[in-house]
């Protein structure tokens, strides 16, 4: 029952400070207003007690921002992802563009942590539930009079809820893409807002089976550089690893741009890391005369094909290729990913049979019996 708050202003003289006397089930949340550049890790306890303050938004704006940024930022290490989760769901009924962008942005990426697991179906069971209503709510199309911010909030609502998979997104936004692509291709100019075709343009390359062969028809005829980008992204996201494969070859067959090459590689990344990766490994005559040794477009493309696994395998498969085939003008970025690679290993093994416990437990994994993993 969220009544009453107090705000104490206290400064931390040494190490530690004790609140004593707290009563069972009260909140506190530190760093108020997000005025200090820190990051705070709350005990389990907590995160339980912060969680209905979320919920009932007793807790401004940016500090409901920076409670789940905390959260998630400290999950691999301080706190525990079943905790992050727990609190995510508090966001249920979160409209506010900040908070809902930047857990949006931690859920997929746990999404793509997972990519692989067992828990995937229930993360994506658990993002649908906090983006749902609202998605319900805002649709795909704008409405007169709505907020200046809808727009932007509409887009992050209905791409998260795309990317996993949730039937009415999916469903909506494929009635936007049949739509989007017949005027395209009939010179019409479509009334779909830009912010939502990067979303329908992933639904329909993930389940319309002629979505690539039409999109690829039509990129010659995009005038619009930001149009080509989305659909060069969106082409490579194919979930047919061999239309993958197909569309990084025609990027550096000279289907696109040799500075836009970097974008399909990282659209292909996101769909089929391994796929990406070996095709690199295959090619990298080609990308190395393409892009040679002192063009900052090989880090990126470096980095954005080997940052996505999770495995100490492929942290060696990375390392020892590049033992044999130096590109100094990555070497940073080498190291970076490596770190990513092995920091995500760990933590997907300290973590992941507690998260498919909470997943389970609270019913986001069909089948699954509580208690039994």
């Amino acid at each position: 029952k969220q009544k009453t708050a107090y705000e104490i202003c206290a400064c931390l003289v040494g190490s530690e400070m004790c609140i004593r006397d707290r009563d069972k089930g009260m909140w506190i949340k530190v760093n108020a207003g997000q005025a200090g550049f820190y990051r705070v890790a709350y005990e389990e306890d907590m995160i339980k007690s912060l969680s209905p303050a979320v919920l009932s938004h007793h807790l401004p704006p940016v500090d409901r921002l920076s409670l789940q940024s905390d959260l998630f930022a400290l999950s691999s290490s301080l706190s525990s992802t079943p905790s992050f989760l727990h609190l995510a769901l508090a966001y249920e009924h979160e409209s506010t563009l900040a908070p809902l962008s930047d857990l949006a942005t931690s859920l997929l990426a746990l999404v793509s942590i997972y990519r692989t697991d067992v828990a995937l179906p229930g993360l994506n069971a658990l993002t649908t539930r906090v983006f749902r209503r609202l998605g319900n709510q805002m649709g795909f199309t704008s409405v007169d009079g709505e907020n200046a911010l809808a727009p932007l909030v509409r887009a992050v609502v209905q791409k998260v809820l795309v990317v996993v998979g949730c039937e009415t997104a999916v469903q909506d936004a494929l009635v936007a893409w049949e739509e989007w692509v017949t005027a395209v291709e009939n010179g019409v100019q479509s009334k779909l807002p830009a912010d939502l075709r990067s979303t329908i343009l992933h639904a329909a390359i993930k389940n319309v089976p002629t979505a690539h062969a039409r999109l690829l028809a039509l990129y010659p005829r995009l005038a619009s550089q930001e149009e080509r980008v989305l659909v060069m992204r969106a082409l490579a996201s194919s979930s047919d690893d061999e239309k993958v494969k197909a569309t990084l070859a025609w990027a550096v067959g000279g289907g696109v741009r040799s500075q836009d090459v970097y974008v399909v590689v990282a659209g292909a990344a996101g769909a089929s890391p391994r796929v990406t990766w070996q095709f690199v490994k295959d090619q990298w005559a080609t990308f190395q005369e393409l892009f040679g040794e002192g063009q900052f477009l090989m880090a990126r493309i470096v980095g954005m094909a080997t940052e996505r696994f999770t495995s100490e395998e492929d942290a060696s498969d990375i390392e020892a290729f590049f033992a044999k085939n130096p590109c100094p003008a990555a070497a940073r970025t080498i190291q970076q990913s490596l770190e990513t690679v092995r920091a995500n290993a760990a933590w997907l093994a300290r973590d992941r049979v507690a998260v498919y416990k909470f997943l389970a437990d609270n019913g986001f994994i069909p089948g699954a019996v509580s208690g039994v993993y």
